[in-house]
């Protein structure tokens, strides 16, 4: 079985959730006795293909910017559709929902992560309407869909109309690639620890303002951002506004070395997102020894189950009540650390990649 996974997410994404699913599962399909996998990746920009996963890359890695990710796509269009004509795999899987060109002979499955721009049009910071409707002839036009919660499901049916039958759930698994954790500097108080984006839906303001709600708060306990972008000026701007000292609202960015090491020490890692299809960093803090708490909609009830602290992410108040709730209680955050290490059993990528090559076989048979 010859299993192709096509360019797109690794024409744009150098790292993130997206492209580290796809490689850590095309290496695993390519482990099974009976099984190929490849990435027609073309000219790339992405950090994991290039580091560890080039033995698997049809294609080579490239400067990224948005003139040449522009150009890139249109090179890897015309590409793949030769080489995926002229070597059809058995199973291709996209990765990503841009209209691509015709090829013959191949089972196709897509991956749909979640449904943000369908639950959240008003507010979408890409061009939502080209998405939605590549979206939807993609998920129209494949053989099987994969999704990695019954929530993505559930929103999947609702928006496209498809029949719940094509589509097969199957987590992810999480992880970082570092075991030694660097621990860094942060300051001379304890923190809250906020992963990843923090615009659009990562709802950060909210955060922002249970935060500055409590006077404890702030004199007990920093706010560590990491990843992403430095704060922009509509961040600042707001957090003079609450009166907030600049340098309790700190961010960082850097290795995963590093973010294992914020993990094993934050007081409590915080993710306020209103939406996720399946969101890593609840299971990679679970999995540092580190207490959540985050939002209740969502997938979050599914993926988090009784190991985090739930709070009701459109309401300041229940997120001040839910740091408080742990951030105050040493038994609460005791508990949550032991139901987190107990939860993460529940996902790995060993599971995630047997349960693709189940579909992928079903599919074949």
């Amino acid at each position: 079985m010859r299993v192709v996974y096509d360019y797109q997410v690794f024409n744009w994404q150098r790292y993130g959730g997206i492209s580290r699913y796809f490689c850590e599962l095309a290496s695993r399909i390519d482990g099974f006795s009976d099984s190929e996998a490849q990435f027609a990746a073309g000219l790339h920009v992405n950090g994991y293909l290039e580091k560890d996963y080039q033995h698997l890359t049809i294609g080579r890695q490239r400067g990224s910017n948005k003139v040449l990710n522009k150009i890139g796509s249109l090179i890897n269009r015309q590409w793949s559709g030769y080489y995926l004509n002229a070597q059809p795999p058995d199973i291709l899987h996209y990765t990503y929902y841009h209209p691509q060109l015709p090829v013959r002979n191949s089972i196709k499955v897509l991956t749909v992560y979640d449904m943000i721009h369908e639950r959240f049009p008003e507010s979408a910071k890409y061009d939502k309407a080209q998405i939605i409707s590549a979206k939807a002839a993609m998920v129209a036009n494949v053989n099987s869909i994969i999704c990695p919660s019954e929530c993505s499901k559930r929103d999947l049916v609702e928006f496209c109309q498809i029949d719940p039958a094509k589509i097969t759930v199957i987590y992810h698994g999480y992880g970082l690639t570092t075991s030694v954790p660097v621990a860094p500097p942060i300051g001379v108080k304890p923190y809250l620890l906020v992963v990843g984006e923090r615009r659009w839906y990562k709802n950060f303001d909210r955060l922002l303002q249970a935060y500055a709600s409590f006077p404890a708060f702030r004199q007990d306990f920093d706010i560590c951002c990491f990843g992403a972008t430095a704060f922009t000026e509509q961040e600042i701007a707001l957090i003079d506004r609450l009166g907030l000292p600049r340098e309790s609202v700190i961010w960082q960015t850097g290795s995963d070395a590093k973010l294992v090491g914020l993990y094993q020490q934050a007081a409590l890692f915080v993710y306020p997102s209103l939406y996720e299809g399946f969101g890593y960093p609840p299971l990679e803090a679970m999995a540092a020894g580190c207490p959540v708490a985050c939002s209740n909609v969502s997938c979050f009830p599914e993926t988090v189950a009784n190991a985090a602290e739930l709070f009701d992410p459109y309401d300041v108040d229940s997120i001040a009540q839910g740091l408080k709730n742990v951030l105050y209680d040493s038994a609460r955050s005791a508990e949550l650390v032991e139901l987190g290490k107990q939860n993460v059993q529940r996902f790995s990528w060993d599971r995630c990649a047997a349960e693709h090559y189940q579909v992928y076989k079903s599919l074949l048979n």
